[in-house]
């Protein structure tokens, strides 16, 4: 096991928040991407922009150096991302500034971004190249590829399997979506112990049931061994019995 030192902000609405210009049809568009590390399905995100030209200059617009980008009917569920959602903005902003500012979710419910909140914990991460680790990272890696340590449960929230830090309120992980009480009830030491158990166990049987498959088919070669040497003295008896018959 490896100790990993993680940082998560336990006020985030969304997360991995990236933002890219391009031009198509002579048109500028704003390309956005975020995951949703909320808890709760967001329907639509207001952010603030602020654009720059060439020179790194703000322009203004509509005598503002800010201006709002809406997102609309998102339906995304906890966990989820938002890949390349793109909005037209003006042509001459070469740059741009983008921050959080509403949240909407589908409950009709809205939330304007919060102060972070910043925690900073650690993990025990299983190592795939390390030898003793991979066993129960494999385990662990059935049941989900991002899937990396023990869940654990502490004082302000929870660690999922995937390394992701929860907040107490939150039923499911905001990172892999994953329920928590299943990640709990699978992910465990002893649930990873008991199924290597009943894997070893199975894997045994097999093993014996191959032992017993071999030693039929040993059997029966030597049952064939047998009976084709008894075909061939019989062949030899009659042989001589005509012979001497014949003399």
């Amino acid at each position: 096991m490896k100790k990993i030192e993680k940082k998560v902000d336990l006020n985030a609405h969304i997360a991995d928040l990236q933002t890219r210009l391009y031009r198509e049809n002579e048109k500028n568009f704003l390309n956005i991407s975020f995951k949703n590390v909320s808890g709760r399905e967001i329907s639509s995100l207001v952010f603030q922009a602020k654009g720059y030209d060439y020179f790194g200059d703000a322009i203004v617009i509509d005598d503002k150096k800010q201006f709002p980008v809406v997102l609309d009917a998102l339906h995304l569920k906890t966990g989820e991302s938002v890949k390349n959602a793109s909005v037209m903005v003006a042509d001459e902003i070469r740059n741009i500034d983008l921050e959080e500012e509403k949240t909407v979710f589908s409950d009709g419910t809205s939330e304007e971004k919060k102060k972070p909140k910043e925690k900073i914990y650690y993990i025990d991460c299983f190592e795939k190249d390390r030898y003793k680790d991979k066993p129960e990272l494999d385990e662990l890696v059935e049941q989900d590829e991002r899937f990396c340590c023990y869940p654990k449960e502490e004082a302000e929230g929870w660690i999922c399997a995937c390394g992701y830090f929860n907040r107490s309120d939150y039923t499911s992980c905001v990172n892999c979506g994953h329920d928590k009480k299943e990640t709990f009830f699978g992910c465990s030491k002893k649930a990873v112990a008991q199924s290597r158990r009943i894997k070893q166990i199975a894997f045994e049987k097999h093993l014996q049931q191959m032992d017993r498959i071999r030693a039929k088919q040993e059997n029966m070669e030597l049952a064939g061994y047998f009976v084709r040497v008894l075909f061939i003295l019989c062949i030899i008896i009659l042989a001589l019995w005509i012979y001497i018959r014949l003399r």
